[in-house]
């Protein structure tokens, strides 16, 4: 198999393993919010302010760039997880424990930056069991189920 090929594969499975991902997300979120009794959109502008700062926060543009964050977030952190499955091949042949490992390690650097941020909030029991549910199970298993089976064939 040639180099250039071998990083296309990438390039594809990474793009799609962040959008499943992200759209995954985006659902479990909008399910939280509406189960809290928030709008949906509060997860968008807290990534909006969290990236951008408070001027980000309010306004029109909240919503459209905290949905672009989320995207291109998780795209981001798909390539870092092939780029581990490309040096650790059981990341690929154990997608299910790999793929939380993953969220958790990815919540973990999430928290950190957010406190470098300024935007950590200490969480509550509420809060940790939904971070722990979403970047577990609806995050980090589906990047990993689809890096696994578009690259695992290869």
């Amino acid at each position: 198999m040639t180099r250039s090929l071998v990083r296309r594969d990438w390039l594809v499975a990474g793009v799609v393993a962040g959008l499943i991902s992200a759209v995954t997300l985006a659902a479990f979120a909008a399910f939280a919010e509406l189960r809290a009794g928030l709008p949906v959109s509060n997860t968008y502008t807290f990534l909006a302010a969290a990236v951008g700062g408070a001027a980000l926060s309010d306004g029109a543009a909240a919503v459209p760039a905290g949905v672009l964050v989320l995207f291109a977030g998780t795209i981001l952190w798909s390539f870092g997880y092939i780029y581990a499955a490309s040096k650790q091949s059981q990341l690929l042949t154990r997608p299910l424990i790999s793929g939380a490992g993953f969220g958790l390690i990815v919540w973990f650097v999430m928290q950190a930056v957010l406190v470098g941020a300024g935007h950590f909030t200490a969480p509550t029991i509420y809060t940790f069991d939904r971070d722990m549910v979403a970047f577990l199970v609806f995050f980090g298993v589906p990047v990993a189920f689809v890096v696994s089976r578009m690259l695992r064939a290869r």
